[in-house]
């Protein structure tokens, strides 16, 4: 039980260490090479990811994964 205890500390401690690798847990897809900056709030969509800013009221960047297959539909 210990060890397991120990694992998910460590688990918790990396994705709230490094905020990219929590924001591609968060939005799959859409930042699996790391988001690009940090920003107030990152927004999970189902088409896009964005990292908006509350001092500018704008998003600071916004990731789309575009295939094939959605430029169809």
């Amino acid at each position: 039980m210990n060890n397991i205890n120990k694992l998910v500390l460590a688990i918790g401690f990396t994705l709230t260490t490094f905020p990219s690798l929590a924001a591609g847990f968060q939005c799959g897809e859409h930042v699996t090479l790391g988001v690009p900056g940090q920003s107030s709030q990152l927004l999970c969509r189902e088409g896009y990811a964005a990292g908006y800013n509350y001092d500018t009221k704008v998003s600071d960047w916004v990731s789309y994964w575009m295939t094939a297959a959605r430029l169809c539909s």
